[in-house]
């Protein structure tokens, strides 16, 4: 929400949300995907229909998110849906995006998912809600313009947030096993003189190598303004899956150190996290 804003807002909404959403007082979340779409985002999306009550046109929405990040705790939400407008109130429809407060009439916020006890806040956004031409993201002249708005503004946390995450996993892991691979001994030799070890820790490098100068590259394109959606998109599966394969490769090594739980496992909670 805060990127959409930023880009796409109104003066006013800016004015209003922008301030609260750097300081912390409003916690964002967007609820994009449903039961029935998930990678295909815009698949079978929630819709909303252009209605005129007491002379004002308003929008009707039904909603039904699923596996929305920050949804129980978040009190500003943003919306995408499939705008309708049967009896041409607007001339306009598409997929659009809105906000909408916490406790906004009719809207159930309540749901909290527990993905693998890692303390991933999620959950869902349900109701059948009525909502203000004021509430759409750049008002009522970017409604059917959201597709377009969500693929520009998932470039950066396509590129960044999950690569990041990738990153410091991958960081973690191979520093950790290297100072455990010189200190640990096995039949009179540290693991780091057996040749088994060495191929998994080497491939722990280069991936972690890789995740690193991926990030520098996409950065330094994001920093000079641009949207990289493709690269953004390639960047999200590759490093995601190259930091899982470094934390196979480090639970291998650390063996049985690896599957006790304790406050000496540095590696348990990145396995537990990484699906998520």
């Amino acid at each position: 929400p805060g990127e959409l804003l930023s880009k796409y807002g109104t003066e006013k909404q800016k004015t209003d949300f922008l301030p609260k959403l750097s300081n912390g007082e409003l916690i964002p979340c967007f609820g994009l995907t449903g039961p029935n779409n998930g990678s295909d985002a815009t698949g079978s999306i929630d819709k909303g229909i252009v209605v005129k009550k007491n002379g004002k046109i308003s929008i009707d929405l039904s909603l039904n998110k699923r596996y929305i990040t920050l949804a129980p705790v978040s009190n500003l939400l943003g919306l995408a849906f499939k705008l309708e407008d049967p009896n041409n109130y607007l001339n306009k429809t598409g997929i659009t995006l809105a906000l909408v407060k916490r406790n906004h009439q009719k809207l159930i916020q309540e749901t909290h998912h527990n993905p693998l006890n890692v303390g991933f806040p999620n959950g869902t956004i349900k109701g059948n809600i009525s909502i203000d031409l004021d509430d759409i993201i750049g008002g009522k002249d970017k409604i059917g313009e959201g597709w377009k708005m969500l693929m520009e503004c998932l470039a950066a946390g396509r590129g960044i947030c999950f690569p990041a995450t990738a990153n410091a996993s991958s960081k973690v892991s191979t520093f950790g096993i290297f100072n455990y691979m010189k200190t640990r001994d096995q039949f009179k030799i540290p693991l780091s003189q057996m040749e088994a070890i060495q191929e998994k820790f080497n491939k722990m490098i280069i991936d972690t190598w890789i995740i690193q100068s991926s990030i520098s590259l996409t950065n330094n394109i994001l920093d000079q303004g641009n949207s990289p959606a493709v690269i953004s998109a390639i960047m999200k599966q590759q490093c995601t899956e190259r930091g899982r394969n470094v934390i196979n490769h480090a639970m291998d090594i650390h063996g049985g150190g690896a599957i006790c739980l304790g406050e000496s496992n540095f590696l348990e909670k990145f396995y537990r996290g990484v699906p998520i």
